[in-house]
């Protein structure tokens, strides 16, 4: 049965799947799902899109790849087979403070700044309406307003979908327990000491790995923003410190 690691961008995706591929004797590295880019996108240009999103997956079923698959997309490419996604596939989705995921978005965007947000500050991205930039329309449908409520939008809706839940809060500082609820998740014994893999390897341009460094980059007013959308979405608690 394959795994599948997902998330919205910059929060921890590589951390979790590494985490998993070296516990629990898995070749590194990652299969992303399809995703695509387009400006001049409509509901049958996505509908098309979804259909090939679920070719791949089913094409999956019963095979074992050898490596993690992972995505960033929505839960909406995934609607109408989300039993059938559930039952060939582990789903992990990694929850990440919002605040310290729009920081590690605020640097990735403005170096590759093609089809990106690109911010003076990280309070400006906070605010950008992201389906304005070509890069939101392959993974989501439903447009957001906010990166804070584009955010919302994607967390809320794989919780919805009971699947595994790890937060980067945890796997940080609670490591050894993650790895033993992973283990029993798909039925492996993880290792006596688990490994923490290394914070540059097989990973899209990690930065820092730090939680808190948000309170470098956001103003008081920033910061009630991202708590008054959390909060009205209910996912304060994913507000950490």
């Amino acid at each position: 049965m394959n795994i599948v690691v997902v998330s919205h961008e910059r929060s921890g995706t590589h951390f979790l799947i590494n985490t998993i591929a070296r516990n629990f004797s898995i070749t590194p590295g990652y299969i992303d799902i399809p995703r695509k880019n387009n400006k001049e996108y409509d509901n049958k240009w996505y509908n098309k899109y979804r259909k090939e999103v679920r070719k791949f997956c089913e094409s999956k079923y019963n095979k074992d790849a050898g490596r993690i698959f992972k995505t960033h997309h929505q839960t909406w490419f995934f609607e109408p087979y989300m039993g059938q996604f559930k039952k060939h596939f582990h789903v992990f989705y990694i929850v990440r403070d919002p605040r310290d995921v729009f920081v590690s978005c605020f640097y990735y965007f403005n170096r590759h700044n093609k089809d990106f947000p690109v911010t003076k500050t990280v309070g400006d991205l906070l605010r950008t309406k992201p389906y304005e930039h070509n890069w939101d329309s392959g993974r989501s449908f439903i447009k957001s307003e906010s990166m804070v409520e584009r955010w919302c939008r994607h967390v809320s809706g794989w919780i919805e979908q009971d699947v595994n839940i790890i937060t980067y809060s945890d796997l940080k500082r609670k490591f050894d327990k993650q790895v033993d609820k992973i283990g029993k998740v798909i039925g492996k014994k993880p290792p006596r000491k688990p490994v923490v893999p290394p914070l540059k390897i097989n990973v899209v341009e990690s930065r820092k790995g730090i939680e808190g460094e948000w309170k470098q980059h956001l103003t008081p007013k920033d910061i009630k923003y991202v708590a008054d959308v959390v909060g009205y979405h209910g996912l304060s608690r994913f507000l950490v410190g």
